[in-house]
């Protein structure tokens, strides 16, 4: 945050290692490698907050209302509040994190928050593909999985009174049918008349439920 002379420059970590994301939070302008979190409020002082915790994919970074600001690093997704030190969060979706992504195209997930529900929703690749066809989400609470049959490239959202969630995204539908207008930006969160909506398939996964058509 602020400005500062064309001439002033900074090396966040003493030891040379590469910066992979910088975000201006609550005031601060934080710097982050692929293992440390680094202040530079006070450039020529970098502040270390964070040494084995880092960032390894610079879209995934995103404030929730709360003052939350979410990335990903190399085993999960961390959380910082203002005047708290840093915490990961994504210990209840661990084994997705460890053995469900493609951790060779981890850098490429990108994030956002949603306007209306305030989710952070973060789109990632699956183990054994390279597209961001998975979307994670905390409400500040849990996770929860979203999948839109779309590959995210990268979305965001818009600073005026809208408030809309833009995304370039590739669908599945269109770029099975090998049309040219498979990538293209869409508006998230909004019907049209003629959308079609994707075929959901139920997995069961509770061993101790039981139902029958009654029951359901």
């Amino acid at each position: 945050p602020g400005t500062f002379g064309v001439d002033v420059y900074v090396y966040p970590d003493s030891g040379g290692a590469e910066v992979t994301a910088l975000i201006s939070h609550n005031g601060d302008l934080l710097a982050f490698t692929k293992s440390s979190v680094y202040s530079l409020k006070d450039f020529n002082n970098p502040v270390p907050l964070s040494r084995g915790v880092g960032c390894v994919a610079p879209r995934s970074l995103a404030a929730r209302r709360d003052g939350l600001l979410i990335w990903l690093g190399r085993d999960g997704f961390y959380g910082l509040k203002p005047g708290e030190p840093i915490q990961q969060i994504s210990a209840p979706i661990d084994r997705t994190i460890r053995s469900g992504l493609n951790r060779g195209r981890m850098q490429m997930a990108t994030a956002v928050v949603d306007p209306t529900s305030g989710e952070y929703r973060c789109a990632v690749a699956e183990a054994g593909t390279n597209q961001n066809r998975l979307v994670l989400c905390f409400d500040g609470q849990g996770w929860r999985r979203l999948k839109l049959a779309m590959h995210i490239v990268d979305w965001c959202r818009t600073d005026d009174w809208r408030q809309y969630v833009i995304a370039s995204a590739t669908d599945e539908k269109l770029r099975s049918k090998s049309l040219d207008t498979a990538t293209n930006v869409y508006v998230m969160d909004r019907e049209v008349i003629n959308y079609i909506p994707p075929t959901r398939t139920i997995k069961y996964r509770s061993d101790w439920l039981r139902s029958d058509s009654l029951a359901m």
